[in-house]
């Protein structure tokens, strides 16, 4: 089974469509401002990995329906995994509380 894609570079406003994909790659070159996740199907598992480039100290500002969302790690080179469920009326939900960032 393969899960749809998609690879971003971050900057500024970023939109994540959940008709193109379930799983995103963002390369942290600079801060996430604005996002916005659409699309959402209740019971779909939907995937963030967050890259910072060798300067590191990028943030990401998650959207109002990512619920229980972790700040990203923002050590030079770390990566940031964060699983949500879909739920009805376009909200997503982590899956576990948020405790931090895995490097």
């Amino acid at each position: 089974m393969t899960r749809p894609t998609q690879h971003i570079v971050s900057g500024g406003a970023i939109s994540f469509d959940g008709l193109k994909a379930v799983c995103w790659y963002i390369a942290m070159n600079s801060d996430i401002t604005a996002s916005r996740v659409t699309n959402i199907a209740p019971g779909q598992l939907y995937s963030f990995v967050f890259t910072q480039n060798a300067a590191g100290n990028h943030r990401m500002t998650w959207p109002l329906n990512c619920i229980n969302a972790a700040a990203i790690n923002p050590k030079p080179n770390s990566t940031t995994v964060q699983h949500f469920v879909g739920l009805t009326g376009g909200t997503l939900y982590a899956n576990i509380p948020p405790t931090g960032s895995v490097t």
